[in-house]
């Protein structure tokens, strides 16, 4: 059994530097930015259910602490598998600038190197100076130190372009990434043997059936042994033959998480909130308006150390209040009840913490699923 994870913001919500999100083939009116909404709702989803479509990459554009990363909710289908990649490294050295102006709608982009030459990718994705406008390369080029050579780009130039703005890559090298988890089944064993009668379904699988898989929320968790700091994160999807032709996500958590050196005490309360309304004359029969319900589960954190516990539970209350969303795992290694006791969720309250000892704290959390 391992430390709990409480999830820390959301890394894709921070906006003091851009997040660029790219790859991918992906609706206009469902674009990959509805990663970033934290209403369940608004989804991002495919154009088709390639591989080459089903997969995007997150540009944090500076190095940032990562512990987990989380689809929570998906349309995944039996047999679908994931992979996750980390790197800090760019695809190409970013040294290139804009070599004179660009007029809106351009599409070939002159760039002067700086002191060694620099090859551009076919399918490189960029941005320039400080703006959030990305371009796809259509060719490989490449830039001799202290010379000038041009690119190509899609779509053309939404702003106009001055000499001199830096050229920034928005995607990164994996030849030798920080992580790699290489491909993971999405619908893992959730009974374990000898737990189903024979004749069950998944008596020899131990994984969901389609049907139960149609009725279940099973996130994607990957969790780090340890927290590495990675600037581009490379999502990868493989359900080519999902029933649907497509894939949806209605949202994308990546964070630092934090594991508590002392485990969750003794006494946590687990249960569900029903939202289904009911109305009905007295003594007749009842009418139910019936409505998802959510998980709720109180626990305390007892004897951190204060360091700790100003570090975590004092910056998980500043920066989170109690609308912003967060990710909790009951038991990280825990895989067969691991989309039972994991889930999206907020703050349901700032509880209080106490000091009963010197430099020690107990600290309460109360936490309620986000629903769609």
């Amino acid at each position: 059994m391992a430390n709990a994870l409480v999830g820390r913001k959301n890394l894709l919500d921070i906006t003091y530097y851009p997040v660029i999100l790219t790859r991918g083939s992906w609706e206009p009116s469902l674009p990959l930015e509805n990663l970033k909404d934290p209403l369940l709702v608004n989804a991002a989803q495919s154009t088709n259910a390639a591989k080459a479509s089903t997969q995007w990459e997150v540009d944090f554009s500076v190095p940032r602490e990562i512990k987990t990363s989380v689809i929570p909710r998906h349309n995944l289908r039996q047999g679908a598998r994931y992979r996750k990649r980390y790197t800090n490294t760019p695809n190409f050295i970013e040294d290139l600038t804009v070599n004179g102006g660009h007029a809106v709608g351009a599409t070939s982009i002159s760039l002067a190197g700086g002191a060694g030459s620099i090859t551009v990718h076919a399918n490189d994705y960029i941005t320039f100076g400080s703006g959030t406008d990305v371009y796809k390369v259509t060719g490989t080029v490449t830039v001799p130190g202290g010379g000038t050579a041009s690119i190509t780009i899609t779509p053309g130039l939404v702003s106009g372009l001055s000499d001199g703005m830096d050229v920034v890559c928005r995607t990164g090298n994996y030849d030798a990434p920080l992580r790699d988890t290489g491909w993971v089944n999405v619908w893992r064993v959730v009974y374990p043997w000898g737990t189903l009668p024979y004749g069950h379904p998944s008596f020899f699988t131990g994984t969901l059936s389609a049907e139960e898989i149609a009725r279940t929320v099973m996130p994607i968790v990957d969790i780090s042994p340890a927290s590495l700091f990675a600037r581009y994160e490379l999502v990868e999807l493989d359900d080519i033959d999902n029933a649907d032709g497509c894939v949806r996500i209605p949202r994308h958590y990546v964070s630092s998480g934090w594991q508590p050196t002392i485990n969750i005490a003794y006494g946590l309360r687990k249960g569900r909130i029903s939202n289904t309304l009911t109305a009905g004359p007295r003594g007749g029969a009842a009418f139910y308006d019936v409505r998802p319900n959510q998980r709720r589960i109180g626990f305390s954190l007892n004897n951190i150390e204060f360091d700790e516990a100003m570090r975590n539970v004092e910056e998980i209350h500043e920066q989170l209040d109690i609308h912003e969303q967060l990710f909790f795992v009951l038991d990280p290694d825990d895989d067969v009840n691991l989309h039972r006791n994991a889930f999206l969720c907020t703050l349901e309250k700032i509880d209080e913490y106490d000091f009963p000892y010197y430099r020690r704290i107990n600290a309460p959390f109360n936490l309620i699923e986000v629903m769609e």
